[in-house]
């Protein structure tokens, strides 16, 4: 019986070991043609248990069937193995994945994010935050290890990792195809920013025009956290319909109109 490879099927060294299992003591010859009448591609000799091994030398990025029979100590001959044994060579790396998106978006107050990409079907993804892929993120599972999955037979993958609070982190990734080959580092990169903190309290400034005015929509300027959302509120507590709404700017400055009460005092918040 042959039982298999070492390494498994499909693998990348070119003269894997084909083991199985006889009668104890039996020449092992193994052929490449059924019937074991191909060519002869290696033989040994069966131990006290009936266990064998034999390396072979298969030709590369193909796929090699083998064919094996015994002869016992009397001489007789076995019948050939069926089904054959199979052995995919494959040395050929994988093209380097393409990191296509990632959930939710940054920046978000999520620190185990989904990484999306494309890469070849059956390989497996590695994740890292250096551009060389040579240090590994983390994954999500318990006990933590290396943040992986499995690129789908549509060609796509969801690779979950787990991130560093309130920092912003860079990724790329490898895909190792069944047979172990690695492919390059990706060129593309996913830029994700983790931030559970509230912004600090924003700073109201002044209306143009200054107050009183007959204008009933004033602009309202202020400092906030840059890039933040501002709404802009008639009441202490903060609740209800905004009566204005805007952004900062990178630099925490905002400028927001605002709608107020005609011919009333509105309090701004």
């Amino acid at each position: 019986t042959l039982a298999g490879t070492t390494p498994a099927s499909p693998g990348k060294t070119t003269t894997p070991t084909v083991f199985g299992t006889t009668e104890p003591g039996s020449l092992v010859r193994l052929y490449l043609g059924d019937d074991c009448t191909g060519f002869l591609v290696g033989e040994t000799t069966a131990d006290d248990t009936g266990a064998f091994s034999v390396q072979v030398a298969v030709a590369a990025n193909a796929e090699t069937l083998f064919y094996g029979r015994s002869t016992d100590l009397s001489g007789r001959v076995s019948a050939c193995s069926e089904p054959p044994l199979s052995y995919v060579h494959d040395g050929i790396a994988p093209l380097a994945p393409v990191l296509t998106g990632v959930e939710p978006l940054s920046p978000s107050k999520n620190p185990k994010p989904t990484i999306k990409g494309t890469g070849e079907a059956g390989a497996t993804v590695t994740l890292y935050t250096n551009a060389t892929c040579t240090t590994p993120a983390v994954g999500t599972q318990t006990p933590p290890g290396l943040a992986t999955s499995v690129v789908v037979a549509a060609g796509t993958f969801a690779t979950p990792v787990s991130l560093p609070l309130n920092a912003t982190t860079t990724l790329w990734a490898t895909l190792t195809d069944p047979a172990g080959n690695v492919s390059p580092c990706s060129t593309s990169k996913i830029v994700y920013t983790h931030d559970d903190k509230a912004p600090a309290v924003p700073t109201l400034n002044a209306t143009r025009p200054q107050s009183p005015s007959g204008e009933l929509n004033p602009t309202l300027t202020g400092k906030a956290e840059g890039d933040a959302d501002v709404d802009v509120y008639d009441n202490a507590t903060c609740t209800g319909t905004p009566i204005g709404s805007g952004n900062a700017n990178p630099g925490g400055v905002f400028e927001i109109p605002i709608t107020v009460t005609e011919n009333a005092v509105t309090s701004i918040y």
